[in-house]
């Protein structure tokens, strides 16, 4: 049982750096061997889940692009159409030297 002044350990997931196979645990338990491809313990690097955005920050950068690139877009339109209207204006010009 813990005493009031131990944290628990960080819980996360380890990843074998030569598979790439993912395992759940702590920071305090590196697995012994890879069930994968069978590395040593020294290939498993630890991610804590503490470490991570949650899934509601990253979804509001994505809304936040999606809204920056719709100006974008609009941006553009905006120059299209008034390119569009510089060469009709030229066209005119030269339909009128005709």
């Amino acid at each position: 049982m813990l005493q009031s002044n131990q944290t628990p350990a960080a819980t996360g997931e380890w990843e074998c750096m030569e598979c790439n196979h993912i395992l759940e645990g702590t920071a305090l338990q590196r697995p012994a061997r890879c069930p994968e491809c069978n590395a040593s313990p020294e290939a498993f690097e630890f991610f804590s889940y503490e470490d991570e955005e949650w899934e509601g920050d990253v979804e509001e950068e994505e809304d936040q692009d999606d809204e920056d690139l719709e100006d974008e877009v609009d941006d553009f339109e905006d120059f299209d159409d008034e390119d569009d209207e510089a060469e009709e204006a030229d066209d005119n010009e030269l339909d009128d030297d005709r």
